[in-house]
C-alpha cells in the first residue's frame, strides 16, 4: 500500500502505453481536421452571402477577385494534401511523399523479375500517394497491385490515373488506413513511410506476410531486418 492508502498503480505494458499514445495523437488529427473542414465551410459561407445579398454574377467579378477566390480555394485543397497528412506521422501513419523516378525504376525491375516466375503475384503500396508506383507496376509488368491511402483527394486522383493508364492488370486502391492492409495475399509490398512508422510496420510484417514475401521499403529500414538489396534508397527485404 501506498502512503496515501491506496495501491500502486500497475506499471502499463510498452504496448498498451503506445496504443493509448496513439489514441491520443489520433485524436489530435481528427481535431486539426474538424478544424480545417469548420475554416472551409466558413470561407464557402462567407462567399455565399456576398453573392446572394449582393446578387452578384460571376461575370461581373474582375479577374483579381476570381483569382483570389480561387487561390482560397487551392489553398484550402493543398492544406488537406500536404499539410495536415503531416500530423500522421505522429499517429503511425505517413505523410504524402513521391517517390522518385530512379525508385521506381527499381522496384518495375524486380516486379517483372518476379512476374515471370510467378505472373499471379500481388502487390501493395501502403501510402499510395498518386497512384503512380500501383499503376505503372499493373501497366508494364501484369501484376495485380492495390494502393492504401487516407488521403480522399489522392485516392480519387489515383483512381484517375488507373482509368487513363488503362493498366493490363487489375489497379485498385482503398481510401483505408494501410494497417488494414490484409498482408497475407500479396507477395510484395511496397512502403515510403517515415522512421516513426517503421518499427509499427515491422510487428504487422512479422505478424501477416507469408514466407517468401517481399518488402521495398524506399529510403528507411526495417529496424530488425537485415535487407538483401539496396539500390537508389530502396531496401528490399525477405521474408524467410
Amino acid at each position: 500500500m501506498s502512503l496515501a492508502g491506496k495501491p500502486p498503480p500497475r506499471r502499463k505494458k510498452k504496448g498498451a502505453a503506445d496504443d493509448e499514445v496513439a489514441e491520443e495523437v489520433s485524436s489530435v488529427e481528427d481535431t486539426a481536421m474538424a478544424i480545417y473542414l469548420l475554416c472551409g465551410s466558413i470561407a464557402f459561407w462567407f462567399l455565399w452571402r456576398q453573392f446572394s445579398t449582393s446578387k452578384i454574377e460571376l461575370r461581373e467579378l474582375s479577374y483579381a477577385q476570381l483569382s483570389v477566390m480561387g487561390g482560397c480555394c487551392a489553398l484550402l485543397c493543398a492544406l488537406f494534401m500536404f499539410a495536415v497528412p503531416f500530423l500522421r506521422r505522429y499517429g503511425g501513419n505517413a505523410p504524402y511523399l513521391a517517390t522518385s523516378e530512379a525508385a521506381l525504376e527499381v522496384v518495375l525491375k524486380l516486379c517483372q523479375d518476379i512476374s515471370k516466375k510467378n505472373p499471379n503475384a500481388k502487390l501493395v503500396d501502403l501510402g499510395s500517394g498518386n497512384g503512380q508506383l500501383v499503376v505503372e507496376v499493373a501497366k508494364q509488368c501484369g501484376l495485380q497491385c492495390e494502393g492504401y491511402e487516407l488521403n480522399w483527394i489522392l485516392v480519387v486522383a489515383s483512381r484517375l490515373r488507373a482509368w487513363a493508364a488503362r493498366p493490363n492488370a487489375p489497379a485498385t486502391f482503398h481510401w483505408r488506413n494501410m494497417y488494414e492492409a490484409p498482408l497475407q495475399k500479396f507477395d510484395i509490398v511496397f512502403v515510403f513511410g517515415v522512421p516513426e512508422i517503421m518499427k509499427k510496420l515491422e510487428k504487422k510484417f512479422d505478424a501477416e506476410l507469408q514466407p517468401n514475401a517481399l518488402v521495398c521499403s524506399n529510403q528507411f529500414k526495417l529496424p530488425g531486418w537485415t535487407p538483401v538489396q539496396e539500390e537508389a534508397g530502396v531496401l528490399v527485404y525477405h521474408r524467410d
